[in-house]
C-alpha cells in the first residue's frame, strides 16, 4: 500500500483570492483529488455551534475534533474531492452559512485544534495526487508539497467576488474580509503567510481559466517535464 501523497499541489491565499474555484478546476485537468482544508474547520465550527461550544474553548473543540471523518466523493462532473462528515453524513451548505463566516476564524486560531485536524486534513491525499487549498497548506499541511502556489488578489477585488458569491452589502463584506485577514495573518498558530518556495499569482485582471492555465503550465514545469 502506498504511504503519503503521491503528488500534491499547495494552493494558499487569502479568501477571495480564488483557490477553490481554481483548484476545483486544476484538480481536474490533471486528474487529482481536490481537497479544501478550510472546510474541515468550518464543519467543526458548525459542530461546535450545535454542541454549544464557544469557539474560544481550545479544549472542547478538541474534544469535537474526533466525531469528523473525511472521506472522498465524486462531484457532478466525476472530479473527486474531499468532504467532512459527522456520524457518516455529510454537513452540506450548512458549513458556508454567514454565522460560520463569523466564528471559523475564532476557531481556527487555536494550536490544538489545527493540530487535531491535521491527520484528517492529510487523509484525502493518501496514496493520491492532489490538490490542496487553504491558508497553511505549504507551510503547515503539506510543506513537502511539490508545487506551491500563493493566490492573491486585492481586498476590493475580493469582496467584489464574495459579494457575488453570497450576496450581501460590499461595504459589510469588505470590513469582513478586513477583520478575517488580520486574524489569519496575525495568529501566532499557522499564520496566512506566503512560503518561502511558493510562486506568488495576483489573479486580480484574470478569469478563473486564466488562472488555472497559468497554474497547468506551473505544474508542467515542475512535475512532468525531464
Amino acid at each position: 500500500m502506498t504511504s503519503g501523497p503521491l503528488l500534491v499541489v499547495a494552493i494558499d491565499g487569502p479568501s477571495g483570492a480564488g483557490k477553490t474555484a481554481a483548484g476545483a478546476l486544476l484538480a481536474q485537468r490533471i486528474g487529482a483529488v481536490l481537497v479544501d482544508t478550510g472546510v474541515f474547520y468550518r464543519a467543526l465550527t458548525v459542530l461546535a455551534m450545535q454542541e454549544r461550544v464557544s469557539p474560544d474553548d481550545e479544549n472542547r473543540l478538541v474534544e469535537l475534533v474526533p466525531r469528523l471523518s473525511a472521506a472522498i466523493r465524486l462531484t457532478a462532473e466525476s472530479s473527486p474531492s474531499a468532504e467532512v462528515l459527522l456520524d457518516g453524513r455529510p454537513f452540506g451548505d450548512d458549513i458556508f452559512a454567514p454565522d460560520v463566516d463569523a466564528r471559523v476564524s475564532r476557531v481556527a486560531s487555536h494550536r490544538a485544534v489545527r493540530a487535531a485536524l491535521l491527520d484528517l486534513q492529510r487523509a484525502p491525499a493518501e496514496g493520491r495526487r492532489a490538490v490542496v487549498t487553504g491558508r497553511d497548506v505549504g507551510t503547515v499541511v503539506f510543506p513537502g508539497a511539490v508545487v506551491k502556489i500563493y493566490l492573491d488578489a486585492s481586498i476590493e477585488e475580493r469582496a467584489r467576488r464574495r459579494s457575488r458569491q453570497v450576496g450581501g452589502d460590499g461595504i459589510a463584506v469588505t470590513q469582513s474580509m478586513t477583520r478575517r485577514d488580520a486574524l489569519d495573518a496575525g495568529r501566532t498558530t499557522a499564520p496566512l503567510v506566503q512560503a518561502r518556495d511558493a510562486i506568488r499569482l495576483d489573479t486580480d485582471d484574470l478569469t478563473v481559466e486564466q488562472v488555472v492555465d497559468r497554474l497547468e503550465v506551473i505544474f508542467q514545469q515542475r512535475v512532468e517535464s525531464p
